[in-house]
Order: structure tokens, then C-alpha cells, then sequence
């Protein structure tokens, strides 16, 4: 046996290892969504033991086992899919969550007549695979790895879209942990693209499988706390229809002069000074309807709530960065008092707002003083 293909047993193990840490509720956070990556962790455990079966030479030998681990790879990725959507929506219902399961369940039924003794029909070995038997289990297969992270992506994004409409600092609420775990499940799924038979670079594929098990656990046991529920529940309705009936019950003036209370309130009084602030906070500050402050927003400012609430932190931070205020500050000292909790978001937003960095602000403020005083 090739050293090599140790590396298929080392990620079942691995696999198994995290299946039972989230299924045992280990990490004592995000409960639902780990119950469902748990899940996915048994599945990918499974495919990678029937992998070893299959390069050790032993497929043979144990031909039921072996079709038994093949049912849980028709299961991997809709129940990854699955814990993307609880740990960007906690509410999300449980009901139809057996529709994605079809395939599975389709290839569980198919096998009962070969692997359960004494079932109607019960055949003493398992027939030889059609060329379409084969193609369906291959591509099919497949197809749906791809099908499932795209889904999941877009779940994903869709989840990063709705912050931005509700909340001024996204960075410990994002969920930037999985993204880093898709990142590597797509590594792993474009592995599977590679040549499995006689190239040189088959014979790192149980050595790139391994790797990847190490960086999704990282990644998995590294998670933190999902979006608060409460703030989900106040947040506004991306639904076009919603959007529809704000439009028709608010005037043209309506909403210019909802707009330019919006600013002067949010500006004067420093809301945004927050660095917590909500959509549905600053709605109850101004008292406007959520829905009609989120709507004045995109369409009267032409910005989404966080676009809005950190251009403001960044005019305050270009105020500080000009006063004498910013002799007994550093950057990070400026960043808090500008409203933001973290200096690399900061740093992104200045940058992007300005076209210059904190820093070269700075410097071209000092610059130009030294120049006026010349």
C-alpha cells in the first residue's frame, strides 16, 4: 500500500473527529447549523473511508460496505448547504429540509433488495454497474458538488447583502470564518476535477484531501456566534412588493424631506458615533418606520445603511485627523473615535471613501498646513 493513500484514512478520522464535535454540541454555540455541518462531517468521513477501501485494493472484500459509503456522498452537500442557511438565518424552518435529501433517500431504496438480508428479492452479490450506472453516479455526483456550493455561495452573499442593509459594522457579524470554509470546500471540489489515475499529480490527491480536512477544521472549530436573531426579525424586506407599497405611500417630497431629516438628525446628534448602530435603532431614533428609512436610503441617497453611517464616521474621522485632537491620538484611537470597532475596516472604508489611506491623509493635511503658514 502506498504511503500516500494513508492520507485517505487520516481524513475519514479527521472527519469522523469533527462529526462528533458538532454533533455532541461541543463548541456550545450555533447549535441547529452544527447539528446539520456534523452531519455533513459523517458523510465526507464516509466517502473518504470508502476512497481508502477503493485504493487500498479492498473494494472487493467488502462490496456491501462499500456501497453502503457510497449513499453518503449523495448526502455531503445538501447537508453542507444546510448548515450554511442555519448559520446565516437561526429561523430558518426545518420543513421541506428532506427535498434536497431525495437523491440520498432515491439510493437508499435502491439498495435495500442488495444489502438487507432477506429483503424481497435479495441477491447474493451486487450486479455489475450499467455505463449508465456508472455515468450517473460519476457526473451526477459530481454536478451536484457544484449545484450545492453555488447554492451555498449565494445564501452566503445574499447573508452579507442583508448586513449591509441593517448594520454599520458587519465585521464581527459576517460570518468571514465561513467564508473561508467555502473557500476551501471549493479546493477540495475542484480536487475532485483532477485526473484520479496514472498522473503524477494523482498521487498527491490524498495528501491535498488531508490538507483541506486540516483547514476546514480550523476554520469550523474557529466559528463564532451567529447574527443576532432580534436584529434579523426588525430588519427590512428586501421583497420587491415592499418596496412597491413604501414607493406608494410616499410622495416624491415625502421622501426628500424624510431624506434631509435623516441627515441632519443622524449628523448632529452623532448617532452614528455607535459603533453598534442598527438600521432598526437609528429607526427608532429618527422615528421612521423601518421600512420607509430603509427605502429613503437606497433610493433618495443612492446607499445601503452601511455605506451611509460609515461615510459619516469617515467625515468625522477626516475632522479629527485635521484637529489638534490627532497629537494624542494613534490611527486606532481616531478609528474608535470615529465610531468604528475595528482598525482594518477603517483603514478599507477611509480608503475607499477618500482614495487615500488615514495615514496619507495625514501627511497631505500636514503638508498643506506647513504650506498655508509658508
Amino acid at each position: 500500500m502506498e504511503p500516500l493513500v494513508l492520507n485517505f484514512a487520516l481524513s475519514a478520522g479527521s472527519a469522523f473527529m469533527l462529526c462528533f464535535l458538532f454533533l455532541f454540541d461541543i463548541p456550545k454555540v450555533n447549535v441547529a447549523a452544527n447539528k446539520w455541518l456534523g452531519v455533513f462531517y459523517l458523510c465526507l468521513a464516509c466517502t473518504f473511508y470508502q476512497l481508502y477501501l477503493h485504493k487500498a485494493g479492498l473494494s472487493d472484500d467488502f462490496q456491501i460496505l462499500v456501497h453502503l459509503l457510497e449513499l453518503s456522498r449523495w448526502a455531503t452537500m445538501p447537508c453542507f448547504y444546510y448548515a450554511i442557511i442555519n448559520f446565516t438565518n437561526p429561523e430558518y424552518s426545518k420543513k421541506g429540509a428532506l427535498v434536497h435529501l431525495i437523491p440520498s433517500l432515491g439510493f437508499l431504496l435502491f439498495s435495500l433488495r442488495y444489502v438487507v438480508p432477506g429483503f424481497i428479492g435479495y441477491p447474493q452479490q451486487l450486479p455489475e454497474l450499467t455505463f449508465l450506472g456508472k455515468f450517473i453516479i460519476r457526473y451526477f455526483f459530481t454536478a451536484q458538488l457544484v449545484f450545492y456550493w453555488l447554492l451555498s455561495f449565494r445564501t452566503l452573499s445574499a447573508h452579507r447583502k442583508h448586513l449591509l442593509q441593517i448594520a454599520s459594522s458587519i465585521e464581527r457579524v459576517d460570518l468571514s470564518w465561513l467564508k473561508n470554509l467555502m473557500l476551501v470546500s471549493l479546493a477540495m471540489i475542484l480536487v475532485n476535477f483532477f485526473p484520479h489515475n496514472g498522473s503524477l499529480l494523482s498521487n498527491f490527491i490524498p495528501l491535498l484531501y488531508f490538507s483541506g480536512m486540516i483547514f476546514l477544521a480550523y476554520y469550523s472549530i474557529r466559528q463564532e456566534p451567529i447574527f443576532p436573531v432580534a436584529l434579523r426579525q426588525s430588519a427590512p424586506s428586501s421583497d420587491h412588493q415592499s418596496n412597491k407599497e413604501v414607493f406608494e405611500r410616499l410622495e416624491v417630497e415625502q421622501v426628500e424631506a424624510l431624506q434631509a431629516r435623516i441627515v441632519k438628525v443622524t449628523s448632529e446628534k452623532k448617532l452614528y458615533l455607535n459603533p453598534s448602530l442598527s438600521l432598526p435603532a437609528l429607526s427608532e431614533a429618527l422615528e421612521i418606520g423601518v421600512q420607509d428609512l430603509s427605502y429613503v436610503l437606497n433610493n433618495g441617497l443612492g446607499k445601503n445603511f452601511y455605506q451611509f453611517i460609515n461615510e459619516l464616521r469617515v467625515e468625522e474621522a477626516k475632522a479629527l485627523l485635521e484637529s489638534e485632537k490627532v497629537k494624542s491620538l494613534d490611527m486606532l484611537g481616531i478609528a474608535t473615535h470615529a465610531g468604528f470597532n475595528s482598525k482594518t475596516t477603517f483603514n478599507t472604508t477611509f480608503k475607499k471613501t477618500t482614495g487615500f489611506t488615514p495615514t496619507q491623509y495625514l501627511k497631505l493635511h500636514s503638508q498643506a498646513s506647513l504650506n498655508t503658514q509658508t
